[in-house]
């Protein structure tokens, strides 16, 4: 009886066992942090991507930047096909005045919802293209958020090397707090000397459009590390300084990604 019984759990569980070897073995995970050029990757289909982190900014002392700005950043990211995920990211914030007596103001910022879509694989030096959309909704708190619909669009580009070397750019447009267009542009490139270890270097800007002569652009140049702790969790850090006036002085970040 106990040969009969063992014979049909075999035969009961072999197509189970062959579904479990035609699973297909995901790629490692990939994020879109902490470079601020994202990725043209997609989510895999019927996953969830959490990218989470810290950010601590220094504004320059002899400009009304804040001095200090903190920020825990979140984004979500769930895969809905082979070419489309949804996205929601919430930042919580704590902003230090450039002023004699500084108070600081702590909350929510405004919950971003969005979508990437991927529209294009590479083909040679022709690179991935994927786009971006979305906006901000005015859910945050009075002394940290802009609390308005900002609507945004980016599109993304990839070159994948044969070797080590990769390379990013993001050409975006968005509605800023006070009511203008505001073009952003990056380039990263990307250099994996180890399968598991990542560096990459980065310069992005941010340009006001017909926002009035004291809204001047901002530059910054920023480079990171980025190492897999398993196919599905990734740990990095990041440290950027501003190259004009306008910008902030340096920040300074450290992040955790994990996929399900």
């Amino acid at each position: 009886m106990a040969r009969v019984n063992a014979l049909t759990w075999l035969l009961a569980l072999a197509p189970c066992a062959g579904l479990v070897a035609q699973r297909p073995t995901l790629k490692p995970i990939d994020t879109d942090r902490p470079d601020f050029t994202d990725g043209t990757g997609i989510v895999p289909r019927g996953h969830s991507q959490f990218e989470l982190g810290y950010t601590r900014t220094l504004g320059r002392s002899d400009t009304d930047a804040p001095r200090v700005q903190q920020t825990q950043e979140g984004l979500f990211r769930i895969g809905l096909s082979r070419q489309v995920e949804l996205r929601l990211s919430q930042n919580f914030v704590t902003i230090t005045p450039n002023t004699p007596t500084p108070r600081s103001l702590t909350g929510f910022d405004d919950l971003g919802i969005g979508t990437k879509v991927a529209l294009a694989e590479q083909h040679g030096a022709i690179p991935s293209l994927s786009v971006e959309a979305g906006s901000r909704l005015p859910t945050g708190g009075r002394d940290v958020a802009a609390r308005k619909f900002l609507p945004s669009a980016a599109m993304l580009f990839g070159w994948e090397g044969e070797g080590r070397w990769s390379m990013g750019s993001e050409l975006a447009g968005e509605r800023t707090p006070d009511d203008h267009l505001q073009l952003d542009g990056s380039v990263s490139v990307q250099y994996a000397p180890m399968e598991r270890l990542q560096l990459y270097g980065e310069w992005y800007t941010f340009q006001p459009v017909n926002a009035g002569a004291g809204n001047a652009g901002e530059h910054y140049a920023n480079s990171g590390v980025l190492y897999l702790l398993s196919n599905d969790a990734q740990i990095d850090a990041r440290f950027g300084v501003g190259l004009n006036h306008a910008a902030s002085k340096s920040y300074f970040g450290v992040g955790f990604s994990f996929r399900r």
